[in-house]
């Protein structure tokens, strides 16, 4: 949903989900310290989150609105794209991604549908999140996602600073030939 951030006095993207039965005080306390942990994550590249919270039967999560589309809105819409426009957004990817690891984040679900263009051309990577907030989002994985998840991943392993950086590489090889990788 479109909202306005009434403290930050900006527009703002409202992501609204149900609570899980049986959420304990415990799990509130960890979903309250993830989005403090969340709102320090700030990067040009990265969409920031403004905070969230929760009542008995749902939860929210506010964020940057940006204005554009989706990598996957662009590329079904184009096709493959430009080298050169495959290249920058590439490099804005991993200077993200850079900033993240550094500072203890490691994406895990990155994907086409991730990654948000403004009308700018600038790439903000979205939905950064950590357990206790994944537990709450999280749906059976298309076998489009699939595409982009590595093999150690997909055996049961723990997603890395690698798993965001096979993403990477599945994306660009997406945007540069316009088809899925595998």
């Amino acid at each position: 949903f479109r909202g306005v951030h009434i403290e930050q006095r900006k527009l703002a993207a409202l992501r609204l989900f149900r609570i899980p039965m049986g959420m304990t005080p415990e799990s509130r306390k960890a979903y309250a310290t993830q989005l403090d942990e969340l709102k320090l994550l700030r990067h040009p590249h990265i969409v920031r989150c403004y905070g969230g919270g929760f009542d008995s039967r749902q939860a929210f999560l506010a964020y940057e609105l940006v204005e554009g589309e989706s990598l996957a809105q662009q590329l079904d819409r184009r096709g493959q794209l430009p080298w050169e426009t495959a290249l920058d957004y590439s490099r804005q990817l991993a200077e993200a991604l850079d900033y993240a690891h550094l500072t203890g984040w490691v994406h895990g679900r990155l994907r086409p549908e991730k990654v948000l263009i403004s009308k700018e051309g600038q790439v903000k990577i979205a939905d950064w999140r950590r357990e206790a907030i994944s537990s709450m989002l999280d749906a059976p994985p298309s076998l489009r996602q699939l595409q982009f998840t590595p093999p150690e991943v997909l055996q049961g392993g723990v997603a890395d600073e690698k798993a965001d950086l096979f993403a990477v590489g599945a994306i660009m090889y997406y945007m540069l030939t316009g088809k899925l990788p595998f």
